[in-house]
Formats: structure tokens, C-alpha cells, sequence
């Protein structure tokens, strides 16, 4: 009796490590920053979202480092009374550098301003606070 007790035991240890394993690959694999060492130019995403590559995670997270990098850049810019249109997203072909082409405006007057940007990611890793640098940054929001 002892004997099959050991090998319950073990079979359920086991399984708890090979599920705990396969769920902590999943949530690397979900925040992981797509193509992040390929030399390819990529379009993760279309402005008309035709093509959408990323996962709900990813493209989240894209979206809020677009908006921190606009703040950064535009000094603690308040998007107050501004509506996200779109964002077309693409790895270029230096590794790490993604282009960002992100369009929000109002909803009232229907204007619309452009912010195109190129950032070098600095983690193989979306998730958290995002590290970067701004290669280039072109912005028609209004001061």
C-alpha cells in the first residue's frame, strides 16, 4: 500500500510541475516583444487592422509605450479630450527598433494628429514599465 501511495504522490507532483511549466512558457510567450532580434522589416500591425500579428498583451503594451513616449518627449503631455484612432506598428530592419505610427484625436471637431516615432526596445520582454529609446520622433499634436 505504501508503494502505491509514493507513486500518487509522485505522479501528482509531476503533473503540478508540468502545468506550472507550461503555464509560466505561456505568459513569457505572451509579452514576449515580437521579432525582437530579426534583421526583417515586419508589419505587426495595420492602421486599418488588416494585419494584427501581436496578442492582446502585446498590443497593449505597444499602445502605452507609445503614450509614455509621447509624454516623455512632449512634457507630461495630457491627452485629456483625445480619442486613439489608430496605430500601425512595424519592425524594422535593425534589430530591437520598432516603427510606430500612432494617430488620436478629437472626437468633436473630428481632427486628427500624427505622431510617428521609431523606439529601441531595450527588453526582450513587454511586460511592466516599458525601457526604450527614441530614435526618431515626429508629433502634430498641438502644444
Amino acid at each position: 500500500m505504501r508503494f502505491w501511495i509514493k507513486i500518487v504522490i509522485l505522479i501528482v507532483t509531476l503533473d503540478f510541475l508540468i502545468v506550472f511549466s507550461i503555464y509560466k512558457w505561456y505568459e513569457g510567450w505572451i509579452w514576449e516583444t515580437p521579432y525582437y532580434n530579426s534583421h526583417q522589416r515586419v508589419e505587426l500591425v495595420s492602421d486599418d487592422q488588416a494585419v494584427h500579428r501581436l496578442t492582446s498583451q502585446q498590443y497593449y503594451a505597444f499602445v502605452r509605450l507609445t503614450k509614455y513616449a509621447i509624454k516623455q518627449q512632449l512634457h507630461n503631455y495630457n491627452f485629456q479630450g483625445l480619442h486613439g484612432y489608430t496605430i500601425e506598428i512595424w519592425k524594422t530592419r535593425q534589430p530591437h527598433v520598432y516603427y510606430i505610427n500612432y494617430v488620436c484625436g478629437t472626437v468633436f471637431f473630428n481632427q486628427r494628429f500624427s505622431t510617428v516615432m521609431d523606439v529601441r526596445i531595450n527588453s526582450v520582454t513587454l511586460k511592466g514599465q516599458p525601457h526604450f529609446k527614441i530614435v526618431k520622433f515626429v508629433s502634430h499634436l498641438p502644444q
